[in-house]
């Protein structure tokens, strides 16, 4: 396999939307997030643009580009487990779920509320911390079903570990 940059697949920006930021957003520095976390919350953002605007080949972006996002041999199980996520929130809520953009250079900067319960959530499954990531999975699903969601998750954290990929075990924020 050629030697390719690392998530070139995460560098392909189309412009600036020039929305503004909204309350409850944070910067995407302050997470302080892994490369792995940051690579779920990425390919999280193109299959969730894919779903907002079926029009466009966002999920292109990470199906032709898995081993961009995640530089190791199970790279399309850890993508296919993403998309199997992403699926479990999409059945789960009732309401359209706010991501940043991912092809804009300044939203892509910003963590949505949603988002931030979506990365919770995958960091307390990670720390065996079940408790917290209903919580988190509650609130990222309205209240709804989460059981088949935590599941997925579950299943995405043990691909993650069999990659030695690391997820942050920090608190909240």
């Amino acid at each position: 396999m050629p030697n390719r940059p690392k998530n070139t697949a995460l560098n392909i920006s189309k412009g600036r939307c020039h929305k503004p930021v909204q309350e409850g957003d944070v910067s995407l520095t302050s997470l302080q997030l892994e490369p792995a976390e940051y690579s779920i919350l990425c390919a999280s953002r193109f299959f969730f643009s894919s779903f907002a605007n079926p029009e466009t080949p966002s999920w292109m972006t990470v199906i032709v580009g898995s081993q961009d996002f995640f530089p190791v041999k199970e790279s399309a199980r850890i993508v296919q487990a993403i998309l199997v996520v992403i699926h479990e929130v999409r059945l789960s809520r009732k309401s359209t779920l706010r991501f940043s953009n991912p092809h804009c250079l300044d939203c892509r900067n910003n963590v949505t509320f949603e988002e931030r319960h979506f990365v919770s959530m995958i960091r307390k499954v990670y720390a065996k911390r079940p408790e917290a990531a209903i919580t988190h999975a509650m609130l990222l699903c309205e209240g709804n079903q989460t059981t088949d969601l935590l599941r997925s998750v579950e299943n995405l954290i043990k691909l993650i570990n069999a990659s030695n990929l690391k997820i942050s075990i920090k608190s909240e924020f």
